[in-house]
C-alpha cells in the first residue's frame, strides 16, 4: 500500500536468545505451580496466559534497565511482539494444552498391561526401549528359538489381512495330556558393546498367541530363568482365543507388563514359551522392551556422581543417570541438556507427535492467513487478546530524545492497579488465615438452593467457577471488561437459555431420549456449523483470494494482487498439512480415512475458535469441544475408524480437545494482528510462532521430563495428570461392543452407530441440532438488524468455558453498561481500557508475590501454600 510505514523486523538473533530463555523460565514456573504444588494457578489456561505476561514483564524490566546502561542493548517493541508471541503460544501447550495430559495418555495402556487395547496402540507413540527378541515375528523362521520337550513344532501362514501373511510356529503336543512342547530363547546382557539388561531394570513382555482345542488341564505358559538358575513362570493361562474385530483370525495379545531383570544375572537371559497338555497354540509378535521410561517417571530416577558410581553393586544400577564429576566439561553439557530423561526412548514418540502437531499448527497459520484480512478489515472484529499486549508492549519517545513505556505513565493503568492489588493480596492472606475477609464466591451449585423439581433443573449445572474452578478471578475479570458489550449479552443471554434444555427436559420428560440434551454434541455442531458460516460470510474474499493465487499476470490490476504470496503460501500451507495428516496416519496404522476424519474435524475446531476469540476475546481455555470421541460416533465409531484408529483418536483427542491444545490457532491469528497493529512483519511473527511451538513441544517437554524423572510422580502433590488409564475406558467398552456385533454380524449394521444418521445416531443427532441452531441465529440476525442474540454466545453455551466465566462476564457486561450510560464510548476507550489492563497487571504481581512466599515457606517445610487464580 503506498504511503505505508515500513515494517519493522522483529525476529533477531537475540530475540531468538530471549525467547529461548524466556520459554525455560516460563516452562519452569508452570510446572512448579501446576505439578509440584497443589496445582495451582492456572498459569498457562488463561489468556493472555498469566506465565506469559509475567515473563514478559521480567523481559522488559532486565531490557529497559540494559538500555540504561547502553540504549543498543534495549529490545525493540518489535522484538518484544515477537517474544511475547513465543510466550502466548507456548504457554497452552505446557500445561492442560499437551503435556499437562500427554504422558499419562502415552503411559497409561502399558502401564496398566491391558494387551487387549496396547494390540492397537502404535509403537512409536509410546516412550520405550527396542524389542531385544531378534526374530520375534519369525520372519527368519526359527532361527534363534530352540525346540524342548516332547510334542512338534510345526509352521503355518497366517493371513493378517492390512499387516501381511506371517509366518508362524504351531506348538502342539497331539493327545498326550501330559507334554510340555516348549520354544526357548535367549537375550544376552550385552549386545553391540551395551548393557542392555542391567539388572532390576523393568521390562514388558508380550506376544500374540492363538490357543485352540485346549482340553481340561492344558495351559500355556513363560518362564523366566537368569544363565543357569531355576526357570520361575512369569504368565500362564488355559483360556482359548477368539476372533475379534481387532484380531479376526483369533489371536490374541498376552503378556506381563513389568519383568524385573533378575538381580542375579550374570550374561544370559533365557525365556521358555510352551503348552503343557493337548491343544494347540500359535505364536507371533514375541516382544520385550525396556519401559523405565514409564515407570521410571512413576517412581523417580536414581542419581550417582562419576566417582561414587563405583561403589554401587551390579544389581543396584538400575533406571541410574550418572552425573559428571566435572560439569565445565562436555560431558557435563550433555547431562545438563539430558537431565534425567532416558532420550533414546523417547526419540520415537517425539518424532511422531511433533510431526503431526507441527502439521495441524502449519493448517492452522494457513487458515488464519487466509482469513486474517477478511475479520480485521472487513468483519472489523475488534480481537481483544490483542489490546494489553498493545499497549504493554508500545514505547513513546520523549521529547529530550528518550524513551517510555506509555503504559506506564497512565494514571488509569495505576488507579486499575492500585485498586485490584490490595484485593488479590487479600484473597492470599485468606488462604493461610481464613480470618481475614477476601473478595471470594463459594463455587456450590445454585441447583442446592431451591426446592423446586423445574428451578433445581434449570440450575443444575449452574456455579460460580463451574468444573473449569476458575470461581471469580479479577484477572478474568479485567479480560471481560474489555469485551464488547453487546458481544457479553449475547454470551449471557444464550447460556441462560441453553439452561432450558434441563428444564424442559424434567418439564416435558424428555430425558427418555438417549443421550438428550446431547450438551457435547450439540457444543460440537455448534463448531461445525459456526466454521462453515465463516466461510460462507467470507465467500467473496475467498473468491478473490483464490483469484489472486491462480490468475497469472500483473498483481496490481487484480484485487489481493500485492498479497499474492503470502496467500499461495497460505494455501500450500493448509495442502501441506492435509499431506501430513495422510502420511502421519498411513505410517501409524490410525488408517488414511480415520486420520483426515479426526483431524480434520479439529482443524475445523481451530478455525472456528480462531474466529470466535477474534470477536470475544474469550479470557480461559475449555471452550472448544470437550469430548471429540464424540464425532467419531458421529462418524460410524469402530465400524469407519477401524480398532487402531479409534485408540489413535482416543489418545489424541484426550490432549488436544478438552483444554487448550487448539486454541493455539486463535493465538495465532491474534499474534499476526496485534503485528500487523504494531507494524512487525508478519514473517517475523510467524517465526516467533515457530520458535513458541518448538519451545512448547521441547522445552516443555524437557523441564516436565526432568521434575517427573527427577522426583517421581508419584511423589508430586499434583498426580492426577499421570494417572489417565481410566481416559480408555469408553474405548475398552466400545471394542467390547464391536468384538459382539462382530460375532454376530452386526456391525455398522444398526442405524444407532450408521455414520451421522441424525435420525438414529444420537452423537449425529446431537451435532445436527447443534448446527442448525446455529445457522437458524445467524439467519435470524441477519434478516433483523433488532435480533439480540449472536450465534456465538450458543456456540459458546455449551462449553465449560462458560460454566466457569458466565459470572465474570455477567459483572463484565453490567459495569461496562454503566460506564456507557455515564461516560459514553470515549470512556471505556479511554479509562476502562487502561484501569483493566492495571487491573491484569496487579493480578500478575500477585502471583509472583505469593509464589515467591511459597518458595520461602518450603523452604521451611511448609508445603500448603497459596497459588490460586486471582
Amino acid at each position: 500500500m503506498a504511503g505505508a510505514p515500513k515494517q519493522k523486523r522483529g525476529f533477531t538473533l537475540r530475540a531468538l536468545v530471549v525467547s529461548l530463555v524466556a520459554l525455560l523460565l516460563m516452562g519452569i514456573w508452570i510446572e512448579y505451580v501446576e505439578r509440584y504444588c497443589q496445582y495451582g494457578g492456572p498459569l498457562g489456561e488463561n489468556f493472555p496466559p498469566n506465565a506469559a505476561v509475567g515473563v514478559v514483564l521480567a523481559v522488559m524490566g532486565i531490557s529497559a534497565l540494559l538500555g540504561f546502561l547502553r540504549k543498543g542493548l534495549r529490545l525493540a517493541p518489535a522484538e518484544l511482539v515477537v517474544v511475547y508471541a513465543a510466550l502466548v503460544l507456548a504457554a497452552p501447550l505446557m500445561t492442560q494444552g499437551m503435556w499437562g495430559r500427554l504422558f499419562g495418555l502415552l503411559a497409561g495402556i502399558p502401564h496398566e498391561g491391558d494387551f487387549k487395547s496396547y494390540e492397537s496402540l502404535p509403537s512409536m507413540l509410546w516412550p520405550h526401549g527396542a524389542n531385544l527378541v531378534q526374530n520375534g515375528r519369525f520372519t527368519q523362521g526359527q532361527q534363534g528359538f530352540e525346540q524342548e520337550g516332547g510334542g512338534e513344532v510345526t509352521w503355518t501362514n497366517v493371513d493378517r489381512h492390512a499387516k501381511g501373511v506371517w509366518h508362524s510356529p504351531v506348538l502342539s503336543n497331539g493327545a498326550d495330556t501330559n507334554a510340555r512342547v516348549a520354544l526357548v530363547f535367549t537375550l544376552k546382557r550385552q549386545a553391540a558393546g551395551q548393557e542392555v539388561l542391567i539388572p532390576g531394570e523393568r521390562f514388558l513382555f508380550s506376544m500374540l498367541v492363538k490357543a485352540e482345542d485346549l482340553q481340561k488341564g492344558s495351559f500355556y505358559f513363560v518362564e523366566l530363568a537368569a544363565d543357569d538358575k531355576p526357570a520361575r513362570s512369569i504368565f500362564m493361562s488355559s483360556s482359548a482365543t477368539r476372533p475379534t474385530f481387532a484380531n479376526p483370525c483369533g489371536f490374541q495379545r498376552v503378556g506381563v507388563s513389568l519383568v524385573a531383570v533378575p538381580v542375579e544375572l550374570r550374561s544370559n537371559l533365557n525365556f521358555r514359551i510352551g503348552l503343557e497338555g493337548e491343544g494347540r497354540l500359535t505364536l507371533q509378535d514375541i516382544e520385550f522392551k525396556n519401559v523405565e521410561a514409564v515407570e521410571g517417571l512413576y517412581s523417580g530416577r536414581k542419581m550417582v556422581t562419576e566417582s561414587g558410581l563405583a561403589s554401587l553393586g551390579a544389581h543396584e544400577r538400575d533406571f541410574t543417570v550418572v552425573k559428571p564429576d566435572n560439569m565445565f566439561s562436555w560431558r557435563g553439557l550433555k547431562f545438563l541438556v539430558t537431565g534425567y530423561i532416558p532420550l533414546a526412548q523417547w526419540v520415537a514418540p517425539a518424532i511422531a507427535w511433533t510431526a503431526l502437531i507441527g502439521g495441524l499448527f502449519i493448517g492452522f497459520l494457513g487458515l488464519n492467513l487466509l482469513l486474517r484480512k477478511q475479520w480485521s478489515e472487513h468483519e472489523r472484529f475488534s480481537f481483544p487478546q490483542t489490546i494489553l499486549p498493545r499497549h504493554l508492549l508500545a514505547e513513546e519517545h520523549s521529547h529530550t530524545g528518550g524513551w517510555y513505556y506509555p503504559l506506564f505513565r497512565n494514571r488509569a493503568m495505576w488507579l486499575g492497579f492500585g485498586i485490584t492489588l490490595p484485593l488479590v493480596v487479600l484473597k492470599g492472606l485468606h488462604f493461610y488465615n481464613p480470618a481475614i475477609p477476601a473478595p471470594m464466591f463459594a463455587a456450590g451449585n445454585f441447583s442446592a438452593y431451591f426446592s423446586n423439581p423445574l428451578i433445581k433443573a434449570f440450575f443444575q449445572d449452574v456455579s460460580v467457577g463451574g468444573t473449569i474452578g476458575a470461581g471469580f478471578s479479577f484477572s478474568l475479570l479485567a479480560i471481560a471488561l474489555l469485551i464488547d458489550t453487546n458481544v457479553l449479552f449475547s454470551l449471557l443471554i444464550s447460556y441462560w437459555l441453553f439452561q432450558l434444555w434441563n428444564l424442559f427436559g424434567k418439564a416435558f420428560n424428555f430425558t427418555r431420549f438417549p443421550g438428550y440434551p446431547w450438551r457435547h454434541q450439540q457444543h460440537m455442531g455448534a463448531f461445525i456449523g459456526y466454521a462453515l458460516l465463516a466461510v460462507f460470510v467470507a465467500r467473496r474474499h475467498l473468491a478473490q483470494v483464490f483469484r489472486a493465487i491462480f490468475i497469472f499476470g500483473d498483481g496490481r490490476r487484480i484485487p489481493l494482487g500485492n498479497e499474492r504470496g503470502q496467500y499461495r503460501l497460505a494455501l500450500l500451507m493448509v495442502i501441506l498439512a492435509l499431506g501430513i495428516i495422510a502420511i502421519w496416519s498411513i505410517w501409524t496404522g490410525m488408517g488414511l480415512t480415520a486420520g483426515l476424519l479426526f483431524f480434520g474435524y479439529l482443524l475445523i475446531v481451530g478455525f472456528a475458535a480462531s474466529k470466535i476469540r477474534a470477536e470475544c476475546g474469550a479470557p480461559f481455555s475449555y471452550m472448544t469441544p470437550y469430548f471429540a470421541m464424540q464425532f467419531v460416533a458421529a462418524a460410524g465409531g469402530f465400524a469407519v475408524f477401524g480398532s487402531t484408529g479409534m485408540l489413535v483418536a482416543t489418545l489424541a483427542s484426550g490432549f488436544m480437545a478438552p483444554a487448550s491444545f487448539l486454541l493455539m490457532a486463535p493465538s495465532q491469528i491474534e499474534m499476526i494482528e496485534l503485528g500487523r497493529q504494531m507494524n512487525v512483519r508478519t514473517r517475523d511473527l510467524g517465526a516467533g510462532l515457530f520458535i513458541g511451538l518448538l519451545g512448547a513441544l521441547f522445552i516443555g517437554g524437557f523441564v516436565l521430563l526432568c521434575w517427573g524423572y527427577g522426583l517421581g510422580v508419584d511423589r508430586l502433590e499434583t498426580s492426577w495428570p499421570y494417572t489417565q488409564n481410566w481416559y480408555f475406558n469408553s474405548f475398552r467398552t466400545g471394542e467390547a461392543s464391536a468384538d459382539r456385533a462382530f460375532e454376530i454380524g452386526t456391525l455398522a449394521a444398526t442405524p444407532e452407530t450408521r455414520p451421522m444418521d441424525i435420525l438414529h445416531n444420537l452423537d449425529a443427532k446431537g451435532l445436527g441440532i447443534g448446527a442448525l441452531i446455529t445457522w437458524a441465529l445467524a439467519a435470524l440476525r441477519s434478516l433483523f438488524m433488532w435480533f439480540p442474540v449472536h450465534p456465538i454466545g450458543y456456540v459458546l453455551a455449551p462449553s465449560h468455558f462458560m460454566a466457569g466465566f458466565w459470572f465474570c462476564a455477567f459483572l463484565a457486561w453490567l459495569i461496562r453498561l454503566l460506564i456507557l450510560r455515564l461516560g459514553g464510548a470515549r470512556m471505556i476507550r479511554a479509562g476502562l481500557a487502561p484501569f483493566c489492563l492495571g487491573m491484569f497487571l496487579a493480578c500478575i504481581c500477585s502471583i509472583i508475590l505469593f509464589d515467591l512466599v511459597g518458595i520461602a515457606l518450603r523452604l521451611q517445610g511448609i508445603t500448603n501454600i497459596y497459588s490460586g487464580l486471582p
